[in-house]
């Protein structure tokens, strides 16, 4: 009995990690779908680059978007930067907890083809596009 028990445990720790690793770390991982920003269903053939605050963003994280940016205009991607996200009010905190899971945070994001991606080079952000476009 206390096999079954243990064998049971491990079996729900093992699929608790999984589930884990599938949702976390988008940085390390690839693309990871979350739910889109308001900011990305407005417009919807475009990759949108977060960056935070204006004076983070210039302070912090400027040189990684200006970089996403200028791999992004050489692919002649379409892009948006915004310095702030939003969610309907009904989902905010689910979604905003769901995507800080995904990214733990870190910056800057980029979102396509309703995927977030911290920090990916262009390759990544063009083979995404491309999913999403089919060009």
């Amino acid at each position: 009995m206390q096999y079954f028990k243990l064998l049971i445990t491990v079996s729900l720790l093992a699929l608790g990690l999984n589930h884990f690793n599938q949702f976390s770390r988008a940085g390390n991982q690839g693309f990871v779908p979350v739910p889109m920003p308001l900011e990305a269903a407005q417009n919807p053939g475009k990759v949108l680059i977060y960056g935070l605050s204006a004076q983070e963003c210039n302070r912090r994280y400027g040189p990684a978007v200006q970089q996403i940016v200028n791999q992004l205009e050489s692919r002649k991607i379409p892009y948006q930067v915004t310095l702030s996200i939003h969610y309907s009010p009904a989902s905010a905190q689910t979604n905003f907890a769901q995507l800080e899971q995904a990214t733990n945070g870190d910056m800057p994001m980029v979102f396509v083809n309703g995927k977030v991606k911290v920090k990916p080079t262009g390759e990544e952000i063009a083979a995404e596009y491309r999913k999403m476009t089919g060009r």
